[in-house]
């Protein structure tokens, strides 16, 4: 009773490993979603069922594991779908494009905490999305998946944003694709890892994504409720801000030229983020500018592309840039309702972090650091922000990779608080060199 099977028609297994297209899946999950009956949920684990070939059964499973029970005589599938398996249902049996797409659709609570995700170049065309999510003292692997060819990441670089694009209260991955012709697309992955398929987004005409550099940052910057990305674009001398708003199912776009000379993109580099740093319910973008007397000001752009003037909302003493590296990021670190900029900064033996933290017109800043043992080479610019506790304060999360190949999340609570070297998680062999700084956080 209440027990369905629901197929996709294709040749999803060897020899042609047909991949089913982002319009095949989304119609399979819209009918599984309406077809369940009410108390029914995609999620949990595998428990003792009768019918099974294997005697177990999750509430949703695949025919390869499922199949008929001996006494059938029907044991052996002959339609084993290892694309679908693998890459969508997956073995993460509270989570997994096929779980988490019909689970929304069901109107189920999305995550409340965050959680980090990783993209990783296997090489020759091939790369793995990784998840996790948090229990709000740990992380713990929520899915891998991944494009097993044709996708290099060498053309996305570090152009990687996060945001809930098609405002389901679950975070998606944003990518900006460069493609040989010079333009860009910009490709989106659902949930952090449903990959829309290499239309995109958002088309563009010749768009080069070197002179984005690392200011590719997400959020809300219209305020209509769903999330958008913004690239800052060197025009030669100047500065122009790209917004690429979402519509719920592709980004229109549109741009404002801060300055045609006089804005040197060079002096930013990648220390760019994102926050409601004033509280209007809107994103705002703010760039660590260097000067040429050793100083930095935080440049203030509200809404994404309202400049507030070259004074900044904070001027500091001596402070050099190049030791942060581009581990820069925005959240609500206090809890007061305005959003903050975080930045951790290579002392040589250890870490400084400085919170800058809102007041709605300007920003004022507090220091913590480990003083020694902690080396930033190894974290590169793999620094994310979300809140992983629950609490109402964003926290910051680095990948920290270790001698023996191995590396950790370790978690600094309100982005200061070091949660200490045992970390949240703890890898088998992972190479971050391969990740790069293609760290997110969300709500998965």
């Amino acid at each position: 009773t209440d027990s369905f099977g629901f197929s996709l028609m294709g040749y999803f297994h060897s020899p042609y490993y047909h991949d089913p297209t982002p319009a095949m899946r989304n119609s399979l999950y819209d009918v599984i979603a309406w077809r369940m009956p009410a108390g029914w949920s995609p999620y949990g684990s595998r428990t003792t069922y009768s019918g099974s070939l294997n005697g177990t059964a999750a509430p949703l499973d695949y025919h390869k594991w499922v199949g008929a029970n001996p006494g059938s005589g029907c044991v052996v599938t002959s339609c084993p779908g290892d694309i679908i398996i693998n890459n969508y249902i997956t073995q993460d049996f509270n989570g997994g494009e096929v779980r988490s797409s019909i689970a929304s659709r069901r109107g189920e609570a999305p995550p409340t905490v965050a959680g980090p995700s990783m993209f990783f170049d296997e090489g020759n065309g091939a790369m793995t999305i990784y998840r996790w999510k948090s229990t709000g003292s740990a992380f713990t692997p929520l899915t891998t998946t991944g494009i097993s060819s044709g996708y290099s990441l060498s053309n996305v670089g570090n152009h990687m944003a996060a945001a809930d694009v098609n405002a389901d209260g679950r975070t998606d991955n944003v990518v900006a694709y460069q493609y040989p012709d010079g333009t860009m697309r910009l490709h989106v992955f659902l949930n952090g890892s449903w990959y829309q398929g290499s239309a995109g987004w958002f088309q563009s005409g010749t768009f080069d994504l070197a002179k984005v550099g690392g200011g590719m940052v997400g959020g809300d910057f219209n305020g209509d409720g769903k999330g958008d990305v913004a690239m800052l674009y060197d025009n030669g001398g100047g500065l122009d801000i790209y917004r690429f708003l979402s519509t719920g199912n592709s980004f229109t776009s549109d741009k404002v030229t801060v300055a045609t000379s006089g804005y040197s993109m060079s002096a930013v580099g990648e220390n760019v983020a994102s926050a409601d740093v004033n509280a209007d319910g809107k994103t705002d973008i703010v760039a660590a500018y260097q000067y040429a007397d050793g100083t930095m000001r935080l440049h203030v752009f509200l809404n994404g592309n309202s400049y507030q003037g070259s004074s900044g909302w904070f001027q500091s003493g001596q402070f050099s840039m190049s030791a942060v590296a581009g581990r820069m990021v925005g959240g609500d670190f206090n809890g007061d309702g305005k959003g903050d900029i975080l930045m951790f900064k290579d002392s040589g033996p250890g870490v400084y972090m400085y919170r800058f933290l809102s007041s709605g017109t300007s920003f004022s800043y507090d220091l913590s650091s480990i003083t020694t043992g902690y080396d930033m080479d190894q974290v590169g610019s793999r620094l994310g922000a979300g809140d992983i506790n629950g609490d109402g304060k964003t926290d910051a999360v680095v990948a920290y990779q270790y001698g023996d190949g191995t590396f950790r999340f370790h978690v600094f609570i309100d982005g200061n608080s070091y949660g200490g070297s045992a970390g949240w998680y703890q890898s088998g062999q992972f190479n971050l060199a391969n990740v790069d700084g293609r760290l997110t956080m969300g709500k998965w």
